[in-house]
């Protein structure tokens, strides 16, 4: 168990610090954090890194309950299926395997999906478990049996895919990469809608859960919110992050001017802007997401710390001095009693919500 120092607002007269749980192996301390998952059933992260093991933790308890090896590679992409027993890791090597979290087997290894000729940036199970999708930049993504690693379909990008997500329907993919994003049809093996505007570069992308909305930021410092074609404004610099809320009504966007902002999805009218000091390229916001309920907000920066504010209020609750280095992701647990975060200091940290806000309100 290790201590960490929360901001509370109002400010404090001095930092308060309670007890939290930090996720690190000791072989592998100072690698960063290269990819990170939460099991379905909210009880275990699995955390890739670069010395390339894979590593499965029982959050609540702190420790490490197994460790994957076999990959050549550094696991840059991780997913578990639906049902929570199997995982597929993507690598730097070109590879994806699945593995069988559920067996108590050494090598767990069910199959490798081999075809890609770059690395693996993005895994994902189909909603329904029944298929695999992986992009990389070879330009294509590919759709694979998690069963047995056949490969049953080859989607053409045309161009580097950075992010593959599945529709709700298991029929359906969104491909996105540096020039727009495109919907395919995988049974129909064809392109439906491509949501690009010229001459712009897209930064990150984010489906909501219905699959309706689909949100991506561009070079010209907006996000844009497809197929009801809303312009997020708010920011002075590039969007680096953006999620929709679970019922997908509000969007959440951070990038490099520090600031957050919460929007209408449906509107585009800005409902809170939280803000930070522009000039200090350490408050650049590298990942947010909205709490299960949409009641919270958390907002990684690149000085280490997480930031958690009241999505109702607009209150700014606290501040977790949680990393050494760029915070990555974070990750609200399914239940919203705890808060996990993943770093390039090569730490998980994992927050008690309930501690935070106990003490803050």
């Amino acid at each position: 168990m290790e201590s960490y120092s929360c901001h509370m607002h109002p400010p404090c007269a001095l930092p308060l610090k309670w007890a939290h749980i930090a996720l690190i192996n000791s072989s592998a301390e100072g690698n960063p954090v290269s990819s990170i998952a939460l099991s379905p059933d909210g009880v275990h992260v699995a955390t890739g890194m670069e010395d390339g093991i894979i590593r499965i933790w029982d959050y609540k308890m702190g420790l490490l309950t197994r460790k994957l090896n076999g990959l050549e590679g550094t696991p840059c992409a991780l997913a578990y299926s639906p049902d929570g027993t199997r995982l597929v890791s993507g690598s730097t090597d070109s590879d994806a395997i699945v593995w069988d979290v559920s067996s108590s087997m050494q090598n767990p290894e069910l199959c490798r999906l081999e075809g890609h000729s770059a690395e693996v940036w993005s895994v994902a199970f189909s909603p329904n478990g029944m298929y695999i999708a992986t992009a990389t930049p070879d330009c294509s993504v590919r759709i694979w049996d998690p069963v047995d690693g056949s490969q049953l379909l080859v989607l053409q990008a045309g161009e580097s895919v950075n992010q593959a997500v599945w529709k709700p329907d298991s029929m359906r993919v969104i491909l996105y990469g540096d020039s727009g994003a495109v919907c395919w049809d995988v049974a129909g093996r064809e392109d439906l809608v491509q949501f690009r505007e010229p001459h712009t570069v897209t930064w990150c992308m984010s489906v909501s859960k219905q699959g309706d909305h689909l949100v991506t930021s561009l070079d010209d410092h907006t996000a844009r919110i497809w197929d009801i074609a809303i312009v997020l404004s708010g920011h002075d610099g590039n969007v680096y992050a953006a999620a929709f809320s679970d019922n997908g009504s509000e969007v959440v966007y951070g990038g490099h001017d520090g600031n957050v902002v919460v929007a209408d999805s449906y509107t585009g009218d800005i409902k809170h802007t939280w803000q930070e000091d522009a000039s200090d390229e350490e408050h650049i916001v590298n990942s947010v997401l909205f709490s299960h309920s949409g009641d919270l907000v958390a907002a990684g920066a690149a000085d280490g710390n997480v930031r958690l504010y009241d999505n109702q209020t607009g209150n700014f609750i606290a501040q977790y001095m949680a990393h050494t280095d760029k915070v990555k992701t974070v990750h609200f647990v399914h239940d919203d009693l705890d808060l996990i975060s993943s770093s390039d200091d090569g730490s998980v940290r994992v927050f008690s919500l309930v501690d935070t806000l106990r003490l803050a309100l």
